[in-house]
């Protein structure tokens, strides 16, 4: 093999290091709490926290929820939904985002959410409640979950519910929740860009070099 060639190589693999060692990520996927008659009064909000075991620095995050009737099944009789009454926000780490806080009483009694949230959709608004219904669908949060990126994924979350209009303890539960997004994948050592960049700068130089010399003899 020249010089020439293996020069070329080695500046291949370093940029190729640099980059897609920076780019690397793992996934996580994190059941959250269930709870029943979320619709608490606002000087009452119901605080549901989860501990979360698996480590890493946050890339990405989002929230998936399903909030309805006890058993998915709504009654006149005490078992209602109503979920845009609520407001509701995520905190973890020392910083908090409002997830919705629609304040609007259209969804009706037999209503249910069915929802992804996660930054870069459209945020969720009174428009999008489906009367008596499932309003399903990938949402944007009202505060942008990007607050949530650079900080440890390990610890307590809390979860936070309140009615923000005067009809609370009228059935609406919390079915289930997750968290998702990316970590960083601590199973590989991420090359820094500057030092990347110089030694790809570095080889490029020695190639235009050996080129020189050869031009020379």
């Amino acid at each position: 093999m020249t010089a020439k060639k293996s020069l070329l190589m080695g500046c291949a693999a370093v940029g190729a290091m640099a980059f897609v060692s920076m780019a690397s990520a793992a996934p996580f996927n994190i059941a959250g709490p269930t709870a029943s008659n979320i619709d608490t009064a606002p000087d009452d909000p119901t605080v549901l926290t989860f501990n979360v075991s698996e480590t890493g620095i946050i890339n990405s995050f989002g929230l998936s929820i399903l909030i309805g009737c006890e058993g998915g099944v709504c009654d006149e009789g005490g078992s209602n939904s109503y979920w845009d009454n609520l407001s509701f926000s995520v905190s973890h780490g020392g910083v908090s985002a409002l997830v919705f806080d629609l304040q609007t009483d259209n969804a009706g009694s037999e209503s249910i959410l069915d929802a992804i949230f996660e930054d870069g959709a459209p945020v969720l608004t009174v428009d999008d409640v489906v009367l008596s219904g499932t309003t399903a669908g990938t949402f944007g949060p009202a505060d942008p979950f990007s607050v949530f990126l650079g900080l440890e994924l390990s610890g307590e979350w809390t979860f936070t519910f309140f009615d923000n209009i005067d009809l609370e303890d009228d059935g609406t539960n919390l079915l289930s929740s997750s968290i998702f997004g990316t970590v960083r994948d601590d199973d590989q050592v991420p090359v820094p860009a500057p030092a990347g960049a110089g030694l790809l700068g570095l080889g490029l130089f020695g190639l235009g070099a050996l080129g020189r010399r050869r031009k020379a003899a």
